[in-house]
Protein backbone atom coordinates (compact mmCIF):
# COMPACT_ATOMS: atom_id res chain seq x y z
CA UNK A 1 0.00 0.00 0.00
CA UNK A 2 1.05 3.63 -0.63
CA UNK A 3 1.16 6.81 1.17
CA UNK A 4 2.11 9.13 -1.61
CA UNK A 5 2.64 13.43 -0.55
CA UNK A 6 4.56 15.04 -3.08
CA UNK A 7 3.73 12.41 -5.98
CA UNK A 8 -0.21 12.83 -5.79
CA UNK A 9 -1.06 9.40 -6.55
CA UNK A 10 1.21 9.17 -9.50
CA UNK A 11 3.04 5.90 -7.93
CA UNK A 12 -0.65 3.96 -7.22
CA UNK A 13 -1.46 4.85 -10.53
CA UNK A 14 1.66 4.08 -12.35
CA UNK A 15 1.60 0.52 -10.61
CA UNK A 16 -2.58 -0.38 -11.19
CA UNK A 17 -1.65 -0.04 -15.35
CA UNK A 18 0.26 -3.36 -14.81
CA UNK A 19 -2.50 -5.94 -15.99
CA UNK A 20 -3.06 -8.16 -13.14
CA UNK A 21 -2.00 -5.42 -10.30
CA UNK A 22 -5.69 -5.83 -8.23
CA UNK A 23 -4.43 -8.94 -6.68
CA UNK A 24 -1.33 -7.24 -5.37
CA UNK A 25 -2.56 -3.53 -4.93
CA UNK A 26 -4.49 -2.91 -1.90
CA UNK A 27 -4.75 0.65 -2.25
CA UNK A 28 -3.23 4.20 -1.91
CA UNK A 29 -3.48 7.21 0.29
CA UNK A 30 -3.05 10.95 -1.54
CA UNK A 31 -1.42 12.87 2.05
CA UNK A 32 -0.83 15.88 0.51
CA UNK A 33 -2.29 17.87 3.34
CA UNK A 34 -0.68 17.58 6.86
CA UNK A 35 -4.42 16.66 8.11
CA UNK A 36 -4.32 13.82 6.42
CA UNK A 37 -0.72 12.84 7.09
CA UNK A 38 -1.88 13.08 11.30
CA UNK A 39 -5.61 11.72 10.41
CA UNK A 40 -5.38 8.57 7.81
CA UNK A 41 -1.69 8.16 8.81
CA UNK A 42 -1.43 8.93 12.37
CA UNK A 43 1.51 11.15 11.76
CA UNK A 44 2.54 12.50 15.20
CA UNK A 45 2.01 16.64 15.17
CA UNK A 46 5.14 16.45 17.24
CA UNK A 47 7.13 15.31 14.52
CA UNK A 48 5.78 17.67 11.97
CA UNK A 49 6.52 20.24 14.24
CA UNK A 50 10.20 19.00 15.90
CA UNK A 51 11.34 17.78 11.95
CA UNK A 52 9.28 19.14 9.30
CA UNK A 53 6.56 17.54 7.53
CA UNK A 54 9.19 16.64 4.76
CA UNK A 55 11.63 14.21 6.51
CA UNK A 56 12.74 10.76 7.44
CA UNK A 57 10.92 10.38 10.61
CA UNK A 58 7.60 11.33 8.85
CA UNK A 59 7.83 9.17 6.01
CA UNK A 60 8.44 6.30 8.48
CA UNK A 61 5.40 7.31 10.24
CA UNK A 62 3.62 7.72 6.92
CA UNK A 63 4.74 3.90 6.08
CA UNK A 64 3.71 2.57 9.44
CA UNK A 65 0.79 3.99 9.35
CA UNK A 66 -0.28 2.28 6.24
CA UNK A 67 -0.63 -0.88 8.51
CA UNK A 68 -3.71 0.04 9.76
CA UNK A 69 -5.39 -0.50 6.61
CA UNK A 70 -4.30 -4.05 6.26
CA UNK A 71 -1.00 -3.39 4.56
CA UNK A 72 1.64 -6.00 4.46
CA UNK A 73 4.30 -3.37 3.88
CA UNK A 74 3.85 0.42 3.60
CA UNK A 75 5.70 2.96 0.84
CA UNK A 76 5.61 6.59 1.73
CA UNK A 77 7.02 9.31 0.17
CA UNK A 78 7.24 13.37 1.24
CA UNK A 79 8.93 16.11 -0.26
CA UNK A 80 9.56 19.30 -2.04
CA UNK A 81 9.81 18.64 -5.49
CA UNK A 82 10.46 22.59 -6.03
CA UNK A 83 10.71 25.51 -4.00
CA UNK A 84 10.09 25.30 -0.48
CA UNK A 85 7.02 26.18 0.92
CA UNK A 86 7.15 24.30 3.48
CA UNK A 87 7.89 25.42 7.58
CA UNK A 88 11.42 24.26 8.26
CA UNK A 89 12.06 21.99 4.92
CA UNK A 90 14.79 21.49 2.13
CA UNK A 91 13.50 22.67 -1.22
CA UNK A 92 13.96 19.61 -4.25
CA UNK A 93 14.10 16.97 -1.92
CA UNK A 94 11.90 13.97 -0.55
CA UNK A 95 12.35 10.98 1.76
CA UNK A 96 10.98 7.44 0.82
CA UNK A 97 10.38 4.88 3.47
CA UNK A 98 9.66 1.23 2.87
CA UNK A 99 7.91 -0.77 6.30
CA UNK A 100 7.06 -3.71 6.96
CA UNK A 101 6.97 -5.41 10.21
CA UNK A 102 9.65 -6.82 10.51
CA UNK A 103 12.31 -4.21 8.27
CA UNK A 104 12.35 -0.71 7.62
CA UNK A 105 14.43 1.09 5.26
CA UNK A 106 14.44 5.12 4.57
CA UNK A 107 16.08 6.94 1.38
CA UNK A 108 17.10 10.59 1.27
CA UNK A 109 16.72 11.87 -2.88
CA UNK A 110 18.04 15.59 -3.28
CA UNK A 111 17.04 16.13 -6.89
CA UNK A 112 19.27 18.09 -9.11
CA UNK A 113 16.81 19.52 -11.54
CA UNK A 114 14.73 22.50 -10.60
CA UNK A 115 11.72 21.30 -12.74
CA UNK A 116 9.00 20.48 -10.08
CA UNK A 117 7.12 17.74 -12.72
CA UNK A 118 10.67 16.37 -13.58
CA UNK A 119 11.47 16.33 -10.43
CA UNK A 120 8.08 14.54 -9.37
CA UNK A 121 8.61 11.59 -12.39
CA UNK A 122 12.17 10.96 -10.95
CA UNK A 123 11.32 10.36 -7.45
CA UNK A 124 8.24 7.93 -8.57
CA UNK A 125 10.63 6.12 -10.48
CA UNK A 126 13.75 6.26 -7.39
CA UNK A 127 10.52 4.77 -5.35
CA UNK A 128 9.74 1.69 -7.48
CA UNK A 129 13.78 1.59 -7.76
CA UNK A 130 13.95 1.59 -3.97
CA UNK A 131 11.06 -1.00 -3.23
CA UNK A 132 12.53 -3.50 -5.49
CA UNK A 133 15.68 -3.29 -3.38
CA UNK A 134 14.36 -3.52 -0.41
CA UNK A 135 12.22 -6.94 -1.87
CA UNK A 136 15.62 -8.53 -3.16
Amino acid sequence: MFAESMTGGRITAKLVEVEGASKAVLGGIVSYNESIKKVLLDVDSKTITEDSVVSSSVALQMARGLFKYGATIGVAITGNASKNTQKNSESFVAYIAIATKEKEVVRYLKFLSKNRKRNIKYATKVVFETLYQFLD
